[in-house]
């Protein structure tokens, strides 16, 4: 599992800088750069409440799906990476976060 840190603090699933789902999806399949990804699991926190009932605690390690294909860290739709951070401090939609970790 990869280690993330993220920085999405308007998303439903932030909290401590981490994530409180199992696992993430990153699109950008045909992205050349970070700012071409975006997670795909983000939820505007406004839109859906602070916390859901359905919601684990912050995790250190998970899963993370990675549709972008050219990315170095992309082995079979997954990330390899030992750390990944994701982007986006204000964002409202998922398209408005990126991973920083992408990279050719």
């Amino acid at each position: 599992m990869t280690e993330l840190k993220c920085s999405v603090t308007s998303c439903a699933y932030h909290e401590e800088h981490r994530c409180c789902l199992n696992n993430i999806k990153v699109e950008g399949t045909t992205a050349d750069v970070s700012d071409s990804t975006a997670c795909a699991s983000f939820v505007d926190r406004k839109k859906m409440g602070y916390r859901n009932a359905f919601i684990q605690e912050p995790r250190q390690a998970l899963v993370i799906e990675c549709m972008a294909e050219k990315c170095a860290y992309n082995r079979g739709l997954n990330c390899t990476a030992d750390h990944v951070h994701v982007a986006g401090n204000q964002a409202k939609e998922f398209d408005e976060t990126k991973c920083d970790t992408f990279v050719l």
